[in-house]
């Protein structure tokens, strides 16, 4: 009997402390593992899934696609949306796919940014103080550049673009400038920290033709593997 009982406390202890490695595996590794994704892919990786047509033939909707972060430039921790929150910008290229911030997007408040990322942490991505709509489009005028439009075709520094990349351009009807800028565009100069983007689908008429230049701190990533 005596022996009996002795077995049945060591696999009561066996149990309980199989029972305090897993709360010490569901209280402390999973959190930080999970903070660990959660800060990857706020500063170096993030996915993204294609919400509309703009850059057919390239992307399709509810495509999912990755976007390297760190490319043009690591952000700094903790920081606000400015130009100066950036440790450098480079490797900004004609023609490449970036995700980027929609344009008419206001910075948040202090309070905000202060509260967002520990909230974010903690409720694992389900509370955002600060939302972001991003957009997918595409770089063609760099800073100290002149676009202009013609006729459907792309004019940088006075000389026709040939872009390595396919537009889709549906039919052969062109709209007046005095009344639309998608096919027809006056010279627009590329002020340092600004950028030109469009649609690889031309009658998408949501990039800079319509909203104007966008500022380069806008620009969240390129995309990965990009064609």
């Amino acid at each position: 009997m005596k022996v009996n009982r002795y077995r049945d406390r060591i696999k009561l202890y066996k149990k309980r402390q199989q029972i305090k490695i897993l709360r010490k595996h569901i209280l402390i590794e999973l959190p930080l593992l999970l903070i660990i994704i959660l800060l990857f892919n706020n500063y170096f990786f993030f996915f993204v899934r294609i919400e509309e047509n703009a850059m057919q033939p390239l992307l399709q909707q509810n495509q999912l696609c990755l976007f390297n972060k760190i490319h043009y430039g690591l952000q700094k921790p903790f920081s606000f949306d400015t130009p100066e929150n950036r440790y450098r910008m480079k490797n900004l290229r004609r023609g490449d796919v970036v995700a980027m911030q929609i344009p008419e997007s206001k910075p948040a408040s202090t309070i905000k940014h202060i509260f967002d990322l520990p909230l974010y942490l903690l409720t694992l991505g389900m509370v955002n103080l600060v939302p972001r709509k991003i957009i997918i489009r595409r770089i063609i005028a760099l800073p100290g550049d002149t676009i202009a439009i013609k006729n459907k075709k792309i004019y940088i520094n006075h000389e026709l673009l040939k872009p390595h990349w396919k537009i889709k351009i549906s039919g052969s009807r062109q709209a007046p400038e005095h009344i639309s800028t998608k096919d027809n565009l006056k010279p627009v100069f590329i002020p340092a920290g600004k950028t030109f983007v469009l649609n690889d689908n031309w009658q998408y008429l949501n990039d800079s033709r319509s909203f104007g230049l966008v500022d380069l701190y806008k620009i969240e990533g390129k995309l990965n593997q990009q064609k």
